[in-house]
């Protein structure tokens, strides 16, 4: 994996923080954080990951700042015309706290547990499970949710999941334009 780049509006930029500020976000946000402790390369590869599903399954408000020619932005902070949850501009040049707080939350729980594996038994993906002569019934439509509710409601003000990000679940959002 490439080394953690978390430079604002690089074009090389393959994070939107670093470890240090991840940490202290965690910390400052969390009661456990046991599985963020564990060693930098893992934290370095879950931010980069966490960042990756972020730009992938949301789509945010605004234009990125640098759309286009030799020093276009690699992620989609930050942006111009953008505003946060109380209608506040957002600076082009930061990187909203939502987004920090997002994608230190989301690599935790990738640290934590595969998001994109199989569903396991009786969990996700089983619609009726029997004990005796042990029949368990699939549910096809069902999969693996990649980007947790609480990543949802902690970037819903200032982006909205695409139709990717929904899995099929039924879930779509339009964007709306301010005039």
């Amino acid at each position: 994996m490439a080394d953690l780049d978390a430079t604002i509006g690089g074009t090389s930029a393959n994070s939107y923080v670093d470890v240090t500020r991840a940490t202290e976000i965690l910390t400052d946000s969390r009661l456990r954080i046991s599985a963020w402790t564990d060693n930098e390369e893992d934290q370095e590869a879950a931010l980069q990951w966490a960042t990756y599903l972020i730009d992938t399954y949301f789509v945010f408000e605004g234009n990125r700042r640098n759309p286009s020619g030799d020093d276009r932005q690699a992620l989609s902070w930050p942006r111009y015309e953008a505003y946060d949850v109380d209608e506040v501009l957002i600076p082009y040049d930061e990187i909203p706290y939502r987004v920090e707080w997002a994608t230190a939350e989301l690599a935790l729980e990738l640290l934590t547990r595969d998001r994109s594996a199989e569903p396991g038994l009786l969990g996700l993906g089983f619609r009726e499970a029997r004990v005796g002569s042990l029949m368990v019934k699939v549910d096809p439509q069902e999969k693996p949710d990649l980007v947790p509710d609480s990543i949802n409601a902690i970037l819903y003000p200032i982006g909205t999941p695409s139709a990717a990000a929904s899995m099929g679940k039924g879930t779509y959002s339009a964007r709306i334009n301010r005039t």
